[in-house]
């Protein structure tokens, strides 16, 4: 993500005041963080041929918002999977979208794309993949969990083993240790718990 430099100044205000602060900003990074999706693609094999999986997940939640399948790894396999989470979050503002230098990000058309819903593109370093390391992991326990244990003869076997995992389990009943043991799925709605309870406490 693009670095950015913040001075921090001290601030001599009543009690009141500074929590009011401490919810706004709780607020405003709350957001910030619940609008930034990260994309990756990956290969799978069926018994004739590659199929490539595109996500989109949350990375405040680290819930898989979409998901393509597609035979070619093009700009369309990504720009359907983008289209697909843009509205299943109901077009959210001030939405960044992460990912690595490939050529279907890069692509005049996606770029054309988030540029017309002022959607902010950020870039993995070069050689640097750590900056997908979510996304990354997703991939590595989807394989271990589920992909490597099976042979797929169809592209429907394949399209319905990803759609079980990831509906059926992922989102919904994995724990993540950086989430703190909690689902994708219970992160994302404790999040909206603990700011109605702020507001309760302090007003």
């Amino acid at each position: 993500f693009p670095q950015k430099h913040f001075q921090i100044k001290s601030l001599c205000l009543p009690p009141k005041y500074m929590r009011l602060l401490t919810i706004y900003l709780f607020f405003y990074l709350n957001d910030l963080i619940s609008n930034c999706f990260a994309e990756v693609i990956r290969g799978f094999s069926l018994s004739v041929c590659i199929n490539y999986l595109c996500i989109v997940m949350d990375l405040f939640s680290r819930k898989v918002i979409a998901w393509n399948i597609s035979a070619k790894p093009d700009v369309d396999l990504v720009m359907t999977a983008f289209k697909k989470a843009y509205d299943k979050r109901n077009c959210p503002k001030g939405l960044m979208f992460h990912s690595d230098r490939g050529s279907q990000y890069t692509a005049f058309s996606f770029r054309q794309l988030l540029d017309s819903l002022n959607v902010v593109q950020s870039f993995s370093k070069k050689g640097y993949p750590f900056d997908n390391t979510y996304c990354e992991c997703f991939f590595k326990y989807l394989k271990k969990e589920e992909t490597n244990r099976r042979t797929y003869h169809s592209l429907q076997e394949l399209q319905l083993s990803i759609f079980e995992y990831i509906e059926g389990f992922y989102n919904s009943r994995r724990p993540h240790g950086s989430l703190g043991m909690l689902t994708p799925n219970e992160k994302k709605n404790s999040s909206g718990i603990r700011l109605n309870a702020s507001f309760q406490k302090d007003f």
